[in-house]
C-alpha cells in the first residue's frame, strides 16, 4: 500500500505494467473502508475511513441456533435459497439434506420476532420429507402479508404460550422440480397438529405446503326427504337444483368449484303421472352430502377450514352461494366426515363470481422456474402445464331393463276413522274386571289397493298425514261405561257402521237401563296406586278441604285437551323386488313404521326417515275472573268435571250388579253430580300413532279387512305438560241452565274469598233461602264443593303410554293386551259442556243420564225433572239434536220423544257433520323410483363418451374420447324382449396414466337427435276427394295439443319447455316414428320395427267443411267430424309400415274409430328432429357427477419390506351409469278404451273426441321425455355440468418464454387470492422464445422485470407504455394484467443459473457464465457488463474453469448490507444421495406378497403386513434396497 487510500479498486484485465497505483489484482479478506468519520469527529470533518482497506471482520457464531440441534448428525446440508422479509426483518433459507425429513424451510430471526424466539437465533420453521428439494437446483421465494391478523394461545402445567402478528407471514417458493409451494410461517411454527403425524397424513400435509389449492372433483350427492315440521315446499315450480362446493383453507385460499352434482329435482315431479297435485311435502328437503372421503380415496384434507356450498336452478341458471360450513363438525372425531346439509331452497342467496363459476381448476402450474409478487399477484415464468393424450381402451354396452308396468297410479290412498281398539284394558291402578265396551281410537285408515301387485327394488315410498280436531281431544275410559255415539266405522263403501258395543251391558239390566254422568271406571287420572289421586281442594262454602277425584270416565265426562295440528309421516325404500303380496306387506311396512320404528324390521323395507311423535302446544292465556259465556264463547267446550273418587268407586256396578251403599242406590247413582270443574289453559300435548289389533266384531263390517290391503293406525295421547290449570265456577239459573263460568287460578282463591254468583249456587254454598228449594236436594254435597281447584299430587295431568307400559310391566300384565283410553274428536262427543240448548237442564244442577233404547240402536240423552214437593224423579226424554246419533227424522232436539214409536234405524238420519273422528288437514303421499330409474339414454341414437384425468391437485387433462355406442329402438329386432329405460355399462380395459390420481367419464351427448316428444295419435285421416294410391297422411295431434276438452296440453294442463301451449312445433326435416300401439285391448302392447314417416307440414283445420279436406259430407257432423278438427302432422307415405300406411288409413273410410288401421290404437309416437352430424372431436363433453379413483396395485417383499408398483388401475374399472339424456317418466298419456262400436257391434279403440264435451282418457305411460315434468316451463333439465373439450395435439408442456399470473388479492376480504389461477381469464403473457427460458422474475414495483437465458426486459402490470410524439415513453394505467415488453439492450441473461441473480435497492445483479459476464441493471442506467471493468479476464476464466469441471455450475449471488457488495461465487455441485422422501402417490388397491400372488382383501392392508394400508406414502428407496414404506396415514381397498 502507498497510502491509507491506495490501492482502492481491482483490476485484472491490464498488465501490470499499465495498472494504476489504485488498481489492485486480488483482495482477499480485506475491505474497504465507507466511514466518512470516525467516532467523534465533525460531520464534515475529512478525517475518516472512506476508501481505506481494512481487515475483513471474521464470521460471528450465533449463540441460538436451534436449527443446528434440529438437524441430523453427520448429514449433508445445503442452502439453496433464501428469502428475506423485510417487513418484520427475518431471512428465510432453505434447505436440502441427504435426510429428507430435515429439508425445509429455516430462519435467521434477527430481532427475535418469530414466534417462541427469544432475541437473535437460526430457527426451523417447517420441515418434511415431501420438500424433496433439487439438491443442485435452485429456491425463489417471496414473502406477502396477509389476512386480518394471527394469533396463538398454548396453555400448559409449565408454561403459557401466546403469539400475535398484524397480519400472517405466507412464504411462496418454486424450485422448478416440485409444485410451487407455499408456507404459512406462523402456523407451521405453532400448530401442534402440524407436529404430530398421527393426526395429519401425508394428504393433509402436501395441502399445508402446496401452493395450488386442491380442486374438490368428487361430486355433492343428495337425497329427498320430507321434514314433517314444514308444511310447505320451496321447491314447487323449480326447474331443479345442481350443486356445487369449493374448499376454504386455513390460510385463506379457495378451491376452484368442484364437479357439479347430478339435477336434483323432487321425485314427486318426476313420477307425478296423472295426479293432479304432486306430494311436493314429502320431498321438501333436499339433503345434501359433501364428501370427506370417497372409496378410502382422501376428499377434504385437515387443512380445510369451510366449505361453502353453491347452487343453481337446472342447468342453465347463475351459481349462487348458499351458505358456509365448517369443515370438522363440532363433536366428530378431527378427521373429516361426510358433510351432510339441508336444503330447503329459502335462503336469501348472493350470486358467485362469474369468473369463479368459469374457473374449472386453478392452473397455477404443475412446476415452475421463475417466481414473483406484483401488484398483489403471484407470477411464474417458465412453467409447466398441460397434459398428454392418453389412449383409452374401453368397452360400453347398452343395458336394456325390464320395463316397469304401465296403467298403474302409485298412490297410498288414507281415510280418518275411529274403530275399537282393545277387548282388554287396564286401569290406572291395575286390571278391571269389565271389559266392555271396547275403547276406541280415532286415527286413520292406510289404503294400497291402488299400489301394483309388484313393487320394484328401489321404490321409494313416502307419506305424510296432517290431523287436526274440529273440536278439541277427549280422552275417557269406556270401560264399564259407555261411547257417546255408535259412530265407529267406515265400511268401505261410503257408510259409516254402527256398533252396538256402544254401552257397557251392566246398565242394561231390566230397570235399570240409564248410565250415569260418570259411568262405571275409575278415569285416565295419572295415578300409580291408591293413595295419590287427584285432589279437589274446596276453599269455600260448608264443606273445605280435599277429596280424592277423578276425571275422563266415560264419554259425557271426558278429559277435555284443546285441540292442535298432528303432523305424522314415513318414508320406505324397498331392498328387494316385492313380488307375492305387496299391497298387504306395503301396510304393514307403513304401520311398522309409523307405531313402532325403533323396532322396525319389515322384510324388504328399509326405513329411511319417520316422524311418528308430533307435538303442538297452546296457551288460551286465561286470567283470574276472566268469564266465559256459554253462549259463544269456544272456551266452553274445554271445561272438565272432576267427580268424588270414593263415590264414583263404591257405586261402579260389577257383573251387572250395583254395590252402591245408598238405601236409594239407583237414584243416587243417577243424579251424582260434579264436585268441581277445570279447564286446561295451557298445555304442550304430545301424539303418537300406534297400530296395535283391533277388535273384529261380528256384523260390524270389519271382517272384510282381514288380510286386506288396508291397515289402521289409531292416534295415541303421549303425554301433555306444562300444563296449566284454571278453576271454572258456573253461574247458573233457577232451572239449572249455566249463563256462564268464571275462571281462577289456585293462588286466587287460596288467597281470596270469591262473591257468588246464581241463585242456585248460593243456595247450595251460602244457604240462600229459595221457594221450593226442596226439590234442589240432588247430590248436595257434591254441589257444595265446587269452590276450589284441583291438585294433582305431584301426578301429570294424564299418564302418558310410556309410563303406563312401565307400571303395566311392573305388575306383571301382558303389554299385547292393552292399547290405552279412548281418544276422539269431541265434535262427535257427548260432553256436558257441549250442549248448548237451554232447556236442557245440564251441569251442576242435573247431570245428563244415558238411556239405552228399546230397538238397540240410538242414544237418547236425559235430564231429571224435578217437580215441586215429589220426593221421587220422574224422566222427559228429548232427542239430541245437536249430537252425532241417529235422530228422528223432523223431530226437534227440545221435543220429548216417545221412543216406543221407533222400533228400527230406518226411521232415523244420521247426523254425519258430527264426528267423532279427527279430520285430515292436510294428507300427501308418493311412490316414486330412486333417481337412477328416473332416466335413460335415447333409444335410436348414437351416445359419445369421453374421459378426463385429474392429477392430485384436480387439475384435468383435455377430453380423452372412449366410444360411440348406439341405443336401439324398441322393436324386439333391436332390443329383444327388454322395454324399460337404458343404463350404460363400461369396462376400463388400459391403465391410466403414471400422474392421474382420479378420472371422470363425460358425456357429449346423442348425436341422433336434436328435439323430440313423445305422445299417443288421435287418429289418421286421408283428403277425402284424394283417388291417389300415395298420398299424404294426416295424423291428429288432438291427444297432446289443442283440443281443450282432451288434449295433454289443455286438459292437464301441459307446456313445452319454453311455456308455449303447444308443445310440439313443426320444423323442416321432422320425422315421426312409431314406437307401440295395442291390439285387442291394451294388454298387447306391439313394438313396431323402424316405422319411420317424413313430415312434410304441420295443418289446422277447422269445422269450415270448405277449408277441411278431411270431411266429406257438405255438412260437418260433429258425431263423426270433430275428431278431423284441429292439429294434423302431414306425413309422407311409408308404404311398408303395416297398418300405419297411406292405404290402410284410406282403407278405414275417415271413420274416427276403425279397425283397418292403428294410428287410434293408443299409438305411441315420437316425433322428432334429427341431429346434424357432428364429428367427435368438435363436440363438447359435459360433466355427468360421476368420478371415479385411480389406484396403485403394488408387490412387498417380506423379507425386507421393499415394495415393487405392479401397475395403475381404475377404481372402479367397471361400473353402470343409470343417468341418461333423457328423462324415463310415467306421463299421463290418452289412451282409448276398447269397446263395443254401436255402429257395426265390432270392438274397436273408441276415439277420445266424440262431441264438445268429450273428456280426457289419462293413464300412466312410461315414455322418454327430454322434461321431468310438463306443467310448468323450464323443465328441459339434465346431469350436464361443465364442458370439456377434445384437443387432439394436447400434451404437457413447458412454456419456457411465457409468464402466468393469479387474481389480484384483495387485502380488504380474509380470502387470499394469490393462488387462485383462472385459465379462462387468459392469465398468461407469451414472450419472445428467441432469447431462451425465463430464469427469474423480479418485482421492480411497477413491472415485471424478466431475466431470460439470454435477455432482460421489463413488463408494466397494469400499466401499458405510450409513446410520446416527442419520443418519450410514459407509463399509463391499463386494465391488462401484462403490458407491452420492454427489453433492455444487449443479450444478456441468467443463462439458466437463476440463484446469480440479487437484487440491492434499485440495482439488479446477475451473471452469465457461458459469456464470462456479471451484470448491473439499474433504471436510470439500463444494463451495463461490470465485469468488464477490470475484470473481464478474470470471470472469462472463473466461469471457463466451472464450465469445463464436474459437477452442475452454480452461480451464487449475495449482498453484504454492512458493505453493500454484491458477491458472486462460482462452484462446481456434486450429487448426493437422498434418504427417505416421501412422494403424494395414489392409494394402494392392491398388495401381494411376493412369490404368494393372492390378493388381498379390501381393507388396502398387505397380506402378512399389518402397516401398509393404502396410504398413498412411498420413500425413494435412497439407500440400497430400502424402499420401505410410510405407513398409517390413508387407506385403500380392494
Amino acid at each position: 500500500m502507498i497510502n491509507k487510500l491506495f490501492p482502492r479498486k481491482l483490476n485484472r484485465s491490464l498488465d501490470s505494467k499499465l495498472r494504476k497505483p489504485e488498481d489492485m489484482i486480488d483482495a482477499i479478506n480485506v475491505v474497504i473502508g465507507d466511514e466518512f468519520s470516525q467516532e467523534g469527529d465533525g460531520a464534515n470533518s475529512s478525517v475518516g475511513n472512506v476508501g481505506v482497506l481494512k481487515p475483513v471482520v471474521s464470521n460471528r457464531g450465533i449463540l441460538n441456533n436451534t436449527a443446528i440441534d434440529q438437524l441430523p448428525i453427520d448429514r449433508i446440508v445445503k442452502i439453496i435459497g433464501s428469502v428475506t422479509d423485510d417487513r418484520i426483518g427475518v431471512i428465510y433459507f432453505f434447505v436440502w439434506c441427504d435426510f429428507a425429513p430435515a429439508q425445509g424451510v429455516y430462519a435467521y430471526d434477527q430481532y427475535g420476532v418469530l414466534p417462541g424466539s427469544e432475541g437473535e437465533c437460526v430457527r426451523r420453521v417447517f420441515t418434511h420429507p415431501q420438500f424433496n428439494f433439487p439438491q443442485n437446483g435452485f429456491v425463489k421465494g417471496d414473502v406477502v402479508h396477509t389476512g386480518d391478523g394471527f394469533s396463538f394461545n398454548l396453555s400448559s402445567d409449565l408454561d403459557v404460550f401466546s403469539y400475535e402478528a398484524e397480519r400472517a407471514s405466507i412464504v411462496y417458493f418454486t424450485d422448478n422440480v416440485n409444485e410451487p409451494r407455499k408456507l404459512n410461517v406462523y402456523r407451521a411454527m405453532t400448530s401442534i397438529e402440524l407436529e404430530q403425524d398421527d393426526n395429519y397424513n401425508l394428504y393433509d400435509f402436501a395441502d399445508f405446503i402446496t401452493a395450488c389449492p386442491k380442486t374438490p372433483v368428487h361430486p355433492i350427492t343428495f337425497e329427498f326427504q320430507s321434514d314433517p315440521s314444514r308444511s310447505v315446499s320451496d321447491f314447487e315450480n323449480r326447474n331443479g337444483f345442481q350443486f356445487a362446493y369449493q374448499h376454504i383453507y386455513e390460510d385463506g385460499e379457495e378451491s376452484a368449484i368442484s364437479v357439479y352434482s347430478d339435477i336434483a329435482v323432487p321425485p314427486a315431479y318426476v313420477q307425478q303421472g296423472t295426479l293432479n297435485n304432486p306430494n311436493l311435502v314429502a320431498s321438501n328437503l333436499c339433503v345434501l352430502t359433501i364428501p370427506a372421503d370417497v372409496d378410502d380415496s382422501q376428499v377434504r384434507s385437515l387443512e380445510i377450514d369451510k366449505i361453502r356450498i353453491l347452487a343453481r336452478e337446472g342447468n342453465r341458471g347463475v351459481f349462487y352461494v348458499i351458505d358456509e360450513v365448517d369443515s370438522v363438525l363440532e363433536g366428530v372425531p378431527i378427521r373429516p366426515v361426510d358433510v351432510e346439509y339441508q336444503f330447503y331452497n329459502d335462503r336469501i342467496v348472493s350470486a358467485a363470481p362469474v369468473e369463479d363459476v368459469n374457473k374449472m381448476f386453478d392452473s397455477l402450474p404443475k412446476r415452475a422456474e421463475a417466481q414473483a409478487v406484483v401488484s398483489d399477484r403471484l407470477f411464474y415464468g417458465n412453467y409447466v402445464e398441460g397434459f398428454d393424450n392418453v389412449d383409452v381402451q374401453a368397452e360400453i354396452t347398452p343395458e336394456y331393463q325390464e320395463r316397469e308396468p304401465d296403467f298403474f297410479t302409485l298412490q297410498v290412498d288414507a281415510t280418518p276413522h275411529v274403530f275399537p281398539t282393545s277387548s282388554g284394558f287396564v286401569g290406572p291402578i291395575g286390571p278391571l274386571s269389565n271389559f266392555e265396551p271396547p275403547q276406541r281410537a280415532a286415527g286413520f285408515r292406510i289404503d294400497t289397493s291402488n299400489i301394483p301387485n309388484t313393487i320394484l327394488e328401489n321404490t321409494n315410498i313416502s307419506i305424510e298425514i296432517t290431523l287436526l280436531p274440529d273440536r278439541h281431544l277427549h280422552v275417557y275410559n269406556s270401560e264399564g261405561s259407555y261411547h257417546g255415539s255408535q259412530y265407529a266405522f267406515d265400511n268401505g263403501i261410503g257408510l259409516n257402521t254402527p256398533l252396538n258395543e256402544t254401552i257397557s251391558e251392566s246398565y242394561q239390566s231390566p230397570g235399570t237401563d240409564v248410565a250415569p254422568f260418570f259411568g262405571g271406571n275409575l278415569g285416565v287420572v295419572a295415578v300409580s296406586s291408591t293413595d295419590n289421586f287427584p285432589k279437589w281442594v274446596t276453599t269455600q262454602g260448608p264443606l273445605t278441604g280435599s277429596i280424592d277425584v277423578t276425571y275422563g270416565t266415560s264419554a259425557a265426562n271426558p278429559l277435555i285437551i284443546k285441540g292442535g295440528e298432528l303432523t305424522f309421516s314415513c318414508s320406505l325404500i324397498t331392498t328387494e323386488n316385492i313380488v307375492e303380496n305387496a299391497k298387504q306387506r306395503l301396510s304393514a311396512a307403513i304401520a311398522a313404521a309409523l307405531s313402532s320404528p325403533d323396532s322396525f324390521d319389515e322384510q324388504g323395507f328399509d326405513l329411511l326417515n319417520v316422524q311418528n311423535l308430533s307435538s303442538y302446544s297452546f296457551n288460551l292465556d286465561i286470567q283470574d275472573e276472566e268469564v266465559i259465556s256459554f253462549s259463544g264463547d269456544e272456551s266452553k267446550f274445554l271445561i272438565n268435571a272432576v267427580g268424588d273418587k270414593s263415590l264414583i268407586e263404591s257405586n261402579t256396578p260389577v257383573d251387572g250388579i250395583n254395590t252402591a251403599t245408598s238405601t236409594s242406590s239407583l237414584n243416587y247413582n243417577q243424579s251424582l253430580a260434579p264436585c268441581g270443574y277445570f279447564i286446561v289453559s295451557k298445555a304442550t300435548v304430545s301424539c303418537s300413532v300406534s297400530s296395535e289389533t283391533f277388535v273384529n266384531i261380528e256384523g260390524s263390517g270389519l271382517e272384510e279387512f282381514e288380510n286386506s290391503s288396508y291397515i289402521f293406525l289409531n292416534l295415541e295421547s303421549v303425554d301433555v305438560e306444562e300444563q296449566d290449570i284454571k278453576t271454572c265456577i258456573p253461574n247458573t239459573e233457577l232451572l239449572g241452565n249455566i249463563i256462564n263460568w268464571t275462571a281462577y287460578s289456585p293462588q286466587y282463591l287460596i288467597d281470596n274469598q270469591i262473591e257468588i254468583e246464581g241463585e242456585i249456587l248460593r243456595f247450595y254454598l251460602e244457604g240462600v233461602d229459595i221457594e221450593s228449594a226442596q226439590d234442589l236436594n240432588v247430590s248436595v254435597d257434591q254441589r257444595r264443593k265446587c269452590v276450589g281447584y284441583l291438585n294433582l299430587s305431584g301426578n301429570e295431568l294424564f299418564l302418558n303410554r310410556e309410563e303406563r307400559l312401565s307400571r303395566l310391566e311392573d305388575n306383571g300384565f301382558l303389554i299385547s293386551e292393552y292399547n290405552g283410553f279412548t281418544l276422539v274428536d269431541g265434535e262427535g262427543g257427548l260432553s256436558f259442556s257441549q250442549v248448548e240448548s237451554s232447556p236442557i237442564n245440564i251441569g251442576c244442577i242435573s247431570p245428563p243420564i244415558i238411556f239405552q233404547g228399546s230397538f238397540g240402536n240410538g242414544f237418547i240423552l236425559v235430564t231429571p225433572d224435578f217437580e215441586f214437593g215429589g220426593a221421587s224423579l220422574e224422566y222427559s226424554f228429548k232427542a239430541l239434536g245437536g249430537f252425532p246419533f241417529f235422530t228422528p227424522t223432523g223431530i226437534g232436539s227440545s221435543i220429548v220423544v216417545d221412543m216406543t214409536n221407533y222400533t228400527t234405524t230406518d226411521d232415523l238420519v244420521y247426523n254425519e257433520d258430527l264426528l267423532s273422528e279427527i279430520e285430515i288437514l292436510n294428507y300427501s303421499s308418493s311412490t316414486v323410483g330412486l333417481s337412477d330409474s328416473n332416466r335413460s339414454f335415447k333409444s335410436a341414437a348414437n351416445h359419445d363418451f369421453g374421459i378426463v384425468f385429474f392429477d392430485e391437485r384436480g387439475r384435468r387433462s383435455s377430453v380423452n374420447f372412449l366410444d360411440r355406442v348406439y341405443v336401439g329402438g324398441y322393436s324386439g329386432a333391436e332390443r329383444g324382449e327388454s322395454k324399460g329405460r337404458v343404463a350404460m355399462r363400461f369396462e376400463l380395459l388400459s391403465s391410466p396414466p403414471e400422474w392421474a390420481h382420479n378420472y371422470a367419464i363425460v358425456y357429449a351427448g346423442n348425436s341422433s337427435t336434436d328435439d323430440f316428444v313423445q305422445y299417443t295419435t288421435g287418429g289418421a285421416f286421408v283428403a277425402s276427394e284424394s283417388d291417389d294410391d300415395d298420398g299424404n297422411i294426416y295424423v291428429s295431434l288432438n291427444y297432446l295439443q289443442g283440443n281443450a276438452n282432451v288434449s295433454y296440453s289443455g286438459a292437464f294442463g301441459a307446456v313445452s319447455p319454453e311455456g308455449a301451449n303447444d308443445l310440439y312445433t313443426f320444423k323442416k326435416g321432422d320425422k315421426l316414428k312409431v314406437i307401440s300401439y295395442f291390439e285387442g285391448g291394451d294388454q298387447n302392447k306391439i313394438y313396431p320395427n323402424n316405422y319411420i314417416f317424413d313430415i312434410v307440414d304441420s295443418v289446422d283445420f277447422g269445422k269450415e267443411v270448405d277449408s277441411n279436406p278431411l270431411v266429406g259430407d257438405d255438412i260437418f257432423d260433429e258425431a263423426s267430424d270433430l275428431a278431423k278438427t284441429g292439429r294434423f302432422l302431414v306425413l309422407k307415405n311409408n308404404s311398408t309400415a303395416f297398418g300405419f300406411s297411406y292405404s290402410d288409413v284410406r282403407a278405414g273410410g275417415n271413420e274416427i274409430q276403425t279397425d283397418q288401421h292403428k294410428w287410434n290404437n293408443i299409438c305411441l309416437v315420437e316425433v322428432y328432429t334429427p341431429s346434424k352430424i357432428q364429428d367427435f372431436e368438435d363436440r363438447p363433453y359435459h360433466e355427468i357427477a360421476f368420478v371415479g379413483n385411480i389406484r396403485r396395485n403394488i408387490i412387498t417383499d417380506p423379507s425386507d419390506g421393499s415394495v415393487t408398483e405392479v401397475d395403475k388401475v381404475y377404481f372402479p374399472s367397471e361400473f353402470t351409469l343409470n343417468s341418461g339424456d333423457v328423462w324415463w317418466r310415467r306421463i299421463p298419456l290418452n289412451t282409448p278404451e276398447f269397446g263395443d262400436d254401436a255402429d257395426d257391434g265390432l270392438f274397436k279403440f273408441e276415439n277420445l273426441i266424440q262431441d264438445e264435451d268429450s273428456v280426457a282418457r289419462f293413464k300412466d305411460f312410461f315414455v322418454e321425455s327430454k322434461t321431468f315434468n310438463d306443467t310448468f316451463p323450464g323443465n328441459d333439465v339434465n346431469f350436464i355440468g361443465r364442458p370439456n373439450l377434445v384437443l387432439p395435439n394436447a400434451r404437457e408442456i413447458r412454456r419456457r418464454s411465457s409468464v402466468t399470473f393469479s387474481d389480484k388479492n384483495n387485502y380488504a376480504t380474509t380470502i387470499s387470492r394469490f393462488t387462485s389461477f383462472n385459465a379462462s381469464t387468459l392469465n398468461f403473457k407469451d414472450i419472445p422464445n428467441e432469447y431462451g427460458a425465463i430464469n427469474y422474475l423480479l418485482n421492480t414495483y411497477d413491472s415485471l422485470f424478466v431475466v431470460q437465458e439470454d435477455k432482460a426486459s421489463a413488463i408494466p402490470v397494469s400499466r401499458q407504455i405510450l409513446a410520446t410524439a416527442t419520443g418519450q415513453e410514459q407509463i399509463i394505467a391499463s386494465s391488462e394484467i401484462l403490458g407491452t415488453q420492454k427489453f433492455f439492450a444487449g443479450d444478456y441473461g441468467a443463462d439458466n443459473n437463476p440463484e446469480s441473480i440479487c437484487k440491492i435497492g434499485n440495482n439488479i445483479y446477475f451473471a452469465h457464465k457461458s459469456k464470462h459476464q456479471v451484470y448491473k441493471f439499474n433504471p436510470s442506467n439500463g444494463l451495463q457488463v461490470i465485469s468488464d471493468k477490470g475484470m473481464n479476464s478474470f470471470f472469462v476464466e472463473l466461469f471457463r474453469a466451472a464450465n469445463e469441471a464436474e459437477g452442475k455450475v452454480r452461480v451464487v449471488g449475495g449482498y453484504d448490507p454492512l458493505k453493500d457488495e454484491f458477491l458472486i461465487t462460482v462452484f462446481n455441485q456434486e450429487t448426493n444421495e437422498v434418504e427417505a422422501i416421501e412422494y403424494v402417490l395414489q392409494p394402494i388397491g392392491i398388495n401381494l406378497i411376493q412369490d404368494d400372488p393372492v390378493e388381498d382383501d379390501d381393507d388396502g392392508v398387505g397380506i402378512g403386513d399389518d402397516s401398509d394400508e393404502g396410504d398413498g406414502i412411498e420413500d425413494d428407496g435412497g439407500s440400497p434396497g430400502d424402499g420401505t414404506e410410510d405407513t398409517d396415514t390413508g387407506t385403500g381397498s380392494l
